[in-house]
C-alpha cells in the first residue's frame, strides 16, 4: 500500500541522488522530488478528509453503509387487517 511516508521516503531519495549529478539532472531531480512531495501531501489531505467524514458520519448517528430499507413483498400486505 502506498503511503505518504513512502512518498516522502522516494522524494528524499530523489534528493540524496541529486547532489552527485550534473546541475541540469540534478534540476530535474529535484523536480521529481517536489512532486513525491506533493503527491505526500495530496494523500494526507484525501485522508484528513475521509477521516473527517466518517467521524461526522458517526456524530451524527449515520452509519457507512447505509441499511437500505426492505420492501414488503406483496403477500404480506395481504396479511395485514385493514
Amino acid at each position: 500500500m502506498r503511503t505518504a511516508k513512502l512518498y516522502r521516503q522516494y522524494a528524499e531519495d530523489c534528493r540524496r541522488i541529486a547532489r552527485n549529478m550534473p546541475v541540469e539532472q540534478r534540476a530535474k531531480l529535484l523536480e521529481i522530488a517536489n512532486a513525491w512531495v506533493a503527491c505526500a501531501e495530496n494523500l494526507e489531505t484525501r485522508e484528513s478528509v475521509d477521516e473527517d467524514d466518517r467521524d461526522g458520519a458517526r456524530t451524527m448517528g449515520m452509519f457507512w453503509p447505509r441499511p437500505v430499507p426492505m420492501a414488503r413483498p406483496e403477500w404480506s400486505l395481504r396479511c395485514l387487517p385493514p
